[in-house]
């Protein structure tokens, strides 16, 4: 029995012979190119992005019975839809709201006119007639207003008299008298001795005793409006010169208006050598007189006065 004829397979490393004359010869694989610095192969290369073929993903068209954004919603940045604060993604294009933007709340003037959202109505459910709903915000505003404007006009008085209050406060000052006469006066202590804003001197009744009928008139330049008159009784020093004299308790003030009507008022004065302010409000003064009522001290001395200063604006 004949054996059958074999071709023996001889390995040859690449390059020994020509690939056609390697009849029946298996190759060896190439040999892998060496890396420097270890036995790790070449990696592959570095592959670069290109540009875009396929255009970004629009959103679609809002609804039109689609609400606008209401105050306090997140506005997608994408789409431009309203979401609710507790939302992370849009309820439409489910874009991100990580950097939405916030819808500010209204003015209060546009709130009062502006009606609230209604709430979505669940599926199935059909729409009510609309109705002319009564604008009860609105008119209970101007039912405020009424009220307030009611309230203003019925205490205008005492509204114009705490501000003339504050402007009398604010803004009065000095005002000297132009001239000053008495009822009598001692020979050496005249009138004018009372506006001479020398607490050393004093002006002196020409009669003794607690008489009634003495009296300063003071007349001013131009007219004023009265707010306070501060008056020092006798001497307000500590010599002995005029420790004899009455000083007055009781004094009336009379301010002549230009209407024609004299503001009156009393003021009880204090047994004091001090400076003593009384409050007396009149529009449009240009002469007061100072009427002494009642003084003390001793009874062979004249009532005195240092001095009798106003004030007003």
């Amino acid at each position: 029995m004949d054996q059958p004829s074999s071709v023996p397979r001889v390995t040859l490393l690449p390059g020994t012979f020509p690939e056609e004359e390697a009849a029946g010869v298996i190759r060896a694989e190439k040999p892998l190119k060496p890396v420097p610095g270890g036995d790790r192969t070449e990696p592959p290369p570095e592959v670069k992005p290109g540009r875009r073929t396929t255009p970004l993903e629009t959103s679609p068209p809002p609804p039109k019975d689609e609400t606008p954004p209401v105050p306090g919603e997140l506005i997608c940045g994408r789409c431009g839809a309203g979401n609710n604060r507790e939302r992370h993604y849009c309820r439409r294009c489910a874009a991100s709201l990580a950097e939405a933007a916030v819808v500010p709340p209204l003015p209060w003037w546009r709130r009062l006119a502006s009606r609230r959202p209604k709430a979505p109505l669940p599926a199935g459910t059909r729409p009510k007639r609309k109705r002319r709903h009564f604008p009860v915000r609105l008119v209970s505003f101007l039912a405020v207003l009424g009220v307030l404007g009611g309230a203003a006009y019925a205490g205008r008085g005492a509204i114009d008299t705490a501000v003339a209050q504050v402007q009398d406060r604010f803004l009065s000052s000095d005002k000297r008298a132009m001239s000053v006469t008495a009822s009598s006066s001692q020979p050496d202590r005249l009138p004018d001795f009372a506006i001479d804003t020398f607490s050393n001197r004093s002006w002196a009744a020409g009669v003794a005793g607690n008489t009634s009928d003495q009296f300063l008139d003071f007349v001013f330049e131009r007219e004023f409006r009265l707010t306070q008159i501060f008056i020092t009784g006798g001497a307000s020093d500590d010599s002995n010169v005029f420790i004899k004299d009455r000083r007055p308790l009781n004094v009336e003030v009379t301010a002549v208006q230009a209407d024609g009507q004299p503001k009156i008022e009393s003021f009880e004065l204090k047994d004091v050598k001090e400076r003593q302010p009384f409050s007396i409000v009149a529009d449009r003064v240009s002469a007061v007189r100072l009427r002494i009522l009642d003084s003390t001290g001793p009874e062979e001395a004249p009532v005195a006065i240092a001095e009798v200063q106003f004030s007003g604006r």
